[in-house]
């Protein structure tokens, strides 16, 4: 819808809906409205912008406002238009009256405003004083002041709550009343049983007195009434505490016994303990010695093993060296059998040579004697028989000679026949010598025999030994290490024992302390 408004000297004049009207409006929607948004179907609304001049076709328009529905033009309908056919200045006095109307017709309708709601004040604060007053006398002492109740509204439905609050109120009041009366009866009468219970309080703490003093002997005296219970109770109480305290002190007696007892008994432990510890001590010395011991024994008997064995090699050695001495031995047996043989037969060459020796010595003589006779009867013969008398002495002097020479060889004849008998005697006994030796010999070499299966039986007990040893090593190590633990529990339970000892000693005093404590209690008689 577009609609002109020509301000004339008569009137305004409105133009409707007439020929080429849509035309017209689409042509105003072109320039009037930006265009629309991506967002089809939300609500596009135009405030009101500054006046500005719109020429349309013939016509020159002022533009007023602009209010459009998106999803309307969307759909290509009408956008209407509000414009005005006249010049800015008037449109601008025609904003103004509009304003000032307006102020004016604000300010009507906020008196009008004053007015009702004074009217209203007037009719809400009168009641709510007046209950206020009412209730500042309800407070003040006047339990029969009411609220007047004049109309159904909020007002007087306050009222009426107030008035059946004051009303109990009255009625608490009342009965607060007549309870501090009671109280007052029941306080007099309590009064009264408390002079009596006072009386009795007095006589019962004088036998709490006697009793607190340590005299289990006293009894209260019973009455009717709490304090009769309670001196029933006193009574009950003291009792048992009189049998507990005499139990207490034969309790504390016997401990005492005991605990003496048993301090002497911890005592001897504690040094039986430390005599213990000392002698697992020593022990354990001992076994680490013995351990050192069997150490020294395996590296013994390991060497034990190693010259047993060199000595069951060297036996075996000296074994096939016996045999070939008594093979020796053998050849020089029959060696020397045959040298006392060919010793033997030199004895009878020189017993042969003697004879050859005698032979000649007496050939000698006769030589000699031939030579005397010769020289004799050269002698008789004179010169001619002189050179006959020389030959003669020259064999006289051969044949002393020879008889010299034979007497030397006898000499040396007779020296070699003593010497070869006693060589044959020598040999005689070195052949049995030999004999001897070869039979010591042959046993020497069973006897070696049996060193050498007794080495291989040593060779195997050291390797026993040595294996034995090893292990006796390690169970020594074992047994030292036990021995170390054995040690160490010994010295802990002797530590432990001295801590007994002291705990049963402070354990002593205080049952000391008690007894002495309990002493001061009088129980008298038990039976």
């Amino acid at each position: 819808m577009v609609t002109e408004l020509e301000r004339t000297k008569k009137s305004n004049q409105e133009i409707g809906y007439a020929e080429g009207l849509r035309e017209l409006n689409l042509e105003l929607a072109e320039k009037a409205i930006p265009s629309p948004p991506k967002n089809k179907g939300k609500k596009l609304t135009f405030s009101l912008q500054r006046f500005y001049d719109l020429p349309i076709g013939t016509k020159q328009f002022i533009l007023v406002g602009i209010s459009v529905l998106s999803f309307v033009l969307f759909l290509g309908a009408e956008a209407l238009v509000i414009v005005i056919n006249q010049e800015q200045i008037d449109v601008g006095m025609l904003v103004k009256d509009t304003l000032i109307t307006q102020i004016v017709l604000v300010f009507v309708v906020i008196g009008i405003n004053l007015a009702l709601a004074n009217i209203l004040g007037q009719s809400i604060v009168k009641p709510i004083q007046e209950l206020q007053k009412t209730a500042e006398k309800f407070t003040a002492g006047d339990q029969e002041a009411r609220a007047k109740v004049l109309a159904a509204d909020e007002v007087g439905v306050l009222a009426n709550t107030f008035n059946q609050l004051a009303e109990q109120t009255s009625k608490s009041i009342k009965e607060i009343k007549e309870a501090q009366e009671r109280a007052e009866a029941v306080v007099e009468e309590q009064s009264r049983q408390n002079e009596v219970i006072q009386g009795e309080l007095l006589a019962l703490l004088t036998d709490v007195e006697g009793a607190s003093s340590g005299n289990l002997t006293v009894r209260a005296e019973i009455s009717a009434g709490s304090i009769g219970i309670v001196a029933d109770f006193f009574n009950t109480i003291v009792e048992s505490m009189r049998e507990i305290v005499t139990q207490v002190k034969q309790a504390t007696t016997q401990v005492n016994l005991s605990l003496g007892q048993d301090e002497e008994s911890m005592s001897q432990l504690a040094n039986e303990s430390l005599k213990h510890s000392k002698k697992i001590q020593r022990m354990l010395d001992f076994v680490e010695e013995m351990s050192l011991s069997v150490q020294t024994v395996a590296i013994n008997a390991a060497q034990a093993a190693e010259v047993a064995s060199t000595a069951s090699m060297t036996a075996q050695t000296s074994g096939v060296a016996m045999d070939r001495t008594v093979e020796s031995i053998l050849q020089l047996r029959s060696t020397v059998g045959e040298t006392a043989k060919k010793v033997k037969r030199l004895g009878e060459s020189s017993q042969q040579i003697s004879k050859v020796i005698s032979l000649i010595n007496q050939i000698a003589l006769q030589t000699n004697l031939l030579a005397i006779n010769a020289s004799i009867e050269a002698a008789r013969a004179g010169e001619e028989g002189r050179g006959f008398a020389v030959v003669a002495e020259e064999v006289g002097q051969l044949a002393a000679q020879s008889a010299a020479a034979t007497k030397e060889i006898e000499q040396i004849v007779e020296n070699i026949q003593l010497e070869t008998g006693e060589v044959v005697q020598a040999m005689e006994v070195g052949t049995a010598q030999v004999v001897e030796g070869t039979k010591l010999v042959e046993e020497t070499k069973s006897s070696l025999v049996k060193i050498v299966d007794v080495s291989r039986q040593i060779d195997e007990l050291v390797d026993s030994i040595s294996s034995a040893t090893v292990s006796q090593t390690k169970t020594s190590e074992m047994v030292s290490n036990l021995m170390k633990d054995l040690a160490k529990a010994s010295e802990r339970m002797s530590n432990s024992s001295s801590d007994v000892s002291t705990s049963i000693q402070e354990t002593v005093q205080l049952a000391q302390q008690l007894q002495q404590s309990v002493g001061t209690f009088n129980v008298g008689d038990l039976n």
